[in-house]
């Protein structure tokens, strides 16, 4: 594309980026013609919600032409492999082209919730709920988690969601919680992931106590590959713990909960998203790349300061505000590792002041505990030494090149950890069906509502309802005829923060394999 000589790049305010082809001089030109605009605080909302929402639309757009060309790259060699005529192949790959025809449509068509059926809620917290739901169309079993706008909004924590959003949208890794839908009414967002019918590690935890070595062997090698995948997205956790770690329906963990995620620490892109584009054709490569990386490194000297995370978990560092890095996730991995030896934190406390005032004197109140009961076995010397070199000064903390430093650790000769998968993991959940939420605390399915006399259909209504509590609901079995007036369908199009704020957020899964799975069983004609 030919570029005018000398025309500057509109820059993004408050983050000023310009495409890789401008001359130095014409990079000068445009910074100073930048300081010299000024902004209202609309406008500037206004450019940064158009800009996420272009960061989206090539992210999304990219995994949309990777996940056709491999579904095309399946097809063929499914049709290499049969014994067909040229009128069966014909035949074959037009049901296909019908079958992608329908997804393309499908990813034009707004969602709401009345794609959905209620099963049941999986839990309730201070800005919204989780329901255990079932996709109409496809029939997937689902985890939707609604949201409420007006909290994040009020509190300038819409990052939180849009944090959460795109790790789950970005990470392809079993290890990691990923998004399959994601939508947005007038007063709610809607999360979509994968039902995972284990319930979380610290469920588990306190009905077993504490875990034998080996078996902490096993869920702590789980845990550390998950962070491995999230630190190679190019992620931060900042707020690991037992509670953010579920188990599925086999027994292995996923990692959840990404809002205090910290993007930015590792070197992401050799060019732009263009200059991706371009490298691809070139090389003809089979596989489009994505705007998630494959490959990083971490950068020397950068540091958070921010203070997040859980007290009990939280590495002293982040406390000190003295600046940290990635193995902040190390020290609480330590720390869980340790949780999952004994039974509880080395900085157990009642309350939230305690746990920092024992987090300030770490050094003091990380000991190991005598065992309690007869024949119990002491932790291993390999074992206590991995802890304390996770618990322990920055400078001196393993795994500050990477997470194989710590699995290169002498606690792991003789365990096999590439082979994690391939192991009988020491829990395995029983389930009835694959709507069973009895290993979630605090969830209520339809016999629980028929226990209640709740009409289950009212609950349905829930999934858009702005309830102040759901108690309500339980108590009275019914939604008020005010509450109902509070019932919205797909967003409307109009200029408001609460819409603005979330533009780009509705997504797709491209891994439909319902519809394709059909096609490819399908006698040729």
């Amino acid at each position: 594309m030919a570029r005018t000589q000398g025309s500057p790049q509109v820059p993004i305010p408050g983050s000023i980026k310009f495409c890789t082809f401008l001359l130095p001089q014409e990079r000068r030109k445009a910074t100073e013609q930048a300081e010299k605009m000024s902004f209202t605080a609309e406008e500037l909302a206004k450019v940064q919600s158009l800009n996420g929402y272009f960061k989206q639309y090539w992210i999304l757009l990219s995994k949309t032409i990777q996940a056709r060309k491999n579904r095309q790259i399946a097809a063929e060699q499914f049709i290499g492999e049969q014994n067909w005529s040229v009128e069966e192949v014909e035949g074959y790959r037009r049901r296909l082209q019908e079958s992608e025809t329908f997804m393309l449509r499908c990813r034009r068509t707004r969602m709401s919730i009345n794609d959905f059926v209620v099963l049941g809620i999986l839990g309730r917290g201070g800005f919204g709920e989780v329901f255990l739901s079932r996709k109409k169309d496809t029939g997937e079993v689902l985890a939707l988690k609604k949201l409420a706008k007006k909290h994040f909004l009020k509190k300038n924590h819409v990052w939180k969601l849009k944090r959460e959003r795109e790790v789950m949208l970005k990470s392809e890794s079993p290890w990691l919680m990923n998004l399959k839908y994601s939508f947005q009414s007038d007063k709610f967002v809607y999360l979509a992931m994968d039902f995972v019918p284990g319930g979380d590690m610290k469920n588990l935890l306190d009905h077993v106590g504490c875990f034998a070595e080996t078996h902490t062997k096993f869920y702590f090698t789980e845990m550390l590959f998950a962070v491995r995948d999230l630190h190679k997205l190019g992620y931060i956790h900042r707020d690991l713990k037992p509670d953010n770690f579920m188990v599925d329906r086999y027994g292995h963990l996923k990692l959840i909960d990404f809002g205090l995620s910290k993007e930015g620490h590792f070197h992401k892109y050799e060019g732009t998203l263009s200059l991706k584009f371009t490298k691809n054709e070139k090389k003809d490569r089979l596989h489009m790349t994505s705007p998630a990386p494959s490959k990083h490194r971490f950068r020397s000297g950068r540091k958070l300061y921010s203070v997040v995370g859980s007290p009990e978990y939280m590495a002293i560092e982040v406390l000190e505000e003295k600046g940290y890095n990635h193995t902040v996730d190390y020290w609480s991995l330590g720390v869980i590792m340790f949780e999952l030896f004994y039974g509880i934190t080395p900085f157990n406390s009642d309350s939230t002041e305690e746990a920092l005032q024992k987090l300030t004197c770490w050094k003091d109140y990380l000991i190991q505990p005598s065992p309690v009961e007869p024949g119990e076995l002491p932790i291993s010397e390999a074992g206590w030494d991995l802890i304390t070199r996770l618990i322990c000064e920055p400078s001196k903390r393993i795994g500050r090149i990477g997470i194989d430093e710590i699995l290169q650790h002498s606690w792991f000769k003789g365990f096999n950890v590439e082979k994690i998968v391939d192991q009988e993991p020491p829990f395995v959940p029983v389930l009835e069906n694959d709507t069973d939420t009895s290993y979630f605390q605090n969830a209520l399915d339809e016999q629980d509502y028929k226990d209640l006399s709740i009409d289950f259909a009212t609950v349905q209504q829930l999934m858009d309802a702005e309830v102040p509590d759901i108690d309500k609901i339980l108590m009275y079995g019914h939604i008020t005829k005010a509450e109902e007036n509070t019932l919205h369908l797909a967003t409307s199009y109009k200029s408001s923060p609460d819409v603005t704020a979330f533009a780009g957020w509705t997504y797709r899964h491209e891994d439909l394999k319902l519809l394709l799975q059909q096609a490819a069983q399908e006698e040729p004609q």
